[in-house]
């Protein structure tokens, strides 16, 4: 009986919650959340609902986030913008890869990156040199 009134409960919020996201216009957006979604408004009505809901979520994370994260992200986002298909390409495949490494095997990965993020420019310039002449 618990089993069943737990099911029905979270079909009845899922189902809710769904219809309240969906009923949602642009219009009744904070503004605040229109400020952070506005390069989807042209979009936004035309969305599913746990698409919306998911994109609300990021907005709250977004304005919940420090200045200079925001910045560290907008920055990212910008270069991946500029990149062409095929570089965009390339980058989803290396995140694949990573993601399909073990956790002992990422967390070398990041350490190695930082590593290198801390070195002196001419030493990545060096480093890069030799990289690329071993390929």
């Amino acid at each position: 009986m618990k089993v069943l009134f737990y099911v029905l409960s979270m079909w009845f919020l899922s189902v809710f919650s769904a219809h309240a996201v969906e009923d949602m216009a642009w219009d009744q957006l904070t503004t605040q959340q229109q400020e952070v979604l506005q390069p989807l408004e042209q979009r936004w009505d035309e969305m599913k609902p746990q698409r919306r809901q998911k994109l609300l979520r990021r907005a709250q994370r977004w304005q919940n986030m420090p200045a200079e994260k925001q910045e560290k992200i907008k920055k990212r986002l910008q270069k991946l913008l500029n990149m062409n298909p095929q570089q965009r390409r390339e980058l989803k495949e290396k995140v694949k890869n990573f993601k399909s490494l073990s956790p002992e095997q990422r967390k070398n990965m990041k350490q190695i990156r930082q590593w290198y993020k801390n070195l002196p420019d001419d030493q990545k310039q060096s480093i890069r040199k030799q990289w690329k002449a071993g390929q």
